[in-house]
């Protein structure tokens, strides 16, 4: 668990000293190592940053609970992917954020394995915001800056006031700068899941992995939410993972999974009338 003073780009490792480090002897290895992979050059993550609107997502066999799905999102769309719990939404979620990797095929970002990309890299390409999000005990401020350090306060209060929780944070004790207790014990789980839409909308990632972040919010609040996320990202390739199609309304294109399978897609929100589907292109 993290120090309450400490927030982002804070280093927590102590330092050692340089003749400590020549004294120590170098410990054995515990198992030979590996074939390294393949890692970007220096500069890279800067060039494709800025080339967002030719990343795509393919998504072949898995095993993770992911069977045969084979799914390209095309630069700047908007990609629903419903289902029942257990279909697979969640898992394909948590293969972008790299919790897990797929056993076989291979998870792309602008035509590089996810897996080639450092964690820093990977992080200005896709931002996941989860159901549960995590916040830190620190400020609400650095919580928010926590993909982007360099925010300043006005794209903070604005990101805030997207997903409609910026007076939620000013009636807070100190506002922006109200120490969170550990997870963000005091706020409702609407308010958390808002605090974390905001955060995503500062990251600089191309690529916005939305799972389930309206569960916890009636829905005049999800309407209202999600008109206002998807004004203030047009041109940003989202994935919007939800149990309820209310939350895909601006959608468009749709995939419905069943026990991890693509069985049904259409153009449009999930609303629209099906097409059966063996994988997804």
């Amino acid at each position: 668990m993290l120090p309450a003073r400490a927030g982002p780009g804070h280093h927590l490792a102590r330092r050692v000293p340089r003749s400590d480090r020549r004294r120590r002897p170098r410990p054995a290895p515990l198992a030979a190592p590996g074939p390294r992979r393949r890692r970007h050059p220096r500069g890279t993550r800067h060039r494709r940053r800025g080339r967002a609107r030719r990343r795509h997502l393919p998504l072949p066999r898995t095993g993770t609970g992911l069977d045969g799905l084979s799914l390209q999102v095309r630069p700047g769309e908007r990609l629903a992917v419903v289902g029942p719990s257990g279909s697979g939404k969640s898992t394909l979620a948590r293969l972008l954020e790299r919790e897990i990797d797929p056993g076989t095929g291979r998870l792309q970002v602008d035509d590089v394995d996810l897996r080639d990309y450092t964690r820093r890299a990977r992080s200005r390409s896709v931002v996941v915001v989860p159901q549960d999000p995590t916040l830190f005990a620190w400020t609400v401020r650095d919580n928010l800056r926590l993909y982007r350090p360099e925010a300043t306060d006005a794209e903070i209060e604005r990101a805030c006031t997207v997903a409609d929780v910026h007076d939620v944070v000013r009636a807070l004790p100190a506002g922006y700068d109200t120490v969170l207790a550990e997870n963000g014990e005091q706020l409702s789980g609407g308010q958390r899941q808002r605090l974390a839409i905001a955060r995503g909308l500062l990251s600089p990632a191309p690529v916005l992995v939305l799972d389930e972040v309206t569960s916890a919010l009636d829905p005049d609040t999800e309407r209202r939410v999600m008109d206002a996320v998807a004004a203030a990202s047009p041109h940003r390739t989202t994935v919007l993972i939800a149990h309820r199609e209310s939350a895909c309304v601006h959608a468009d294109r749709w995939v419905a999974l069943r026990d991890g399978r693509a069985v049904a897609y259409g153009d449009g929100p999930p609303t629209l009338p099906a097409r059966t589907a063996s994988g997804v292109r």
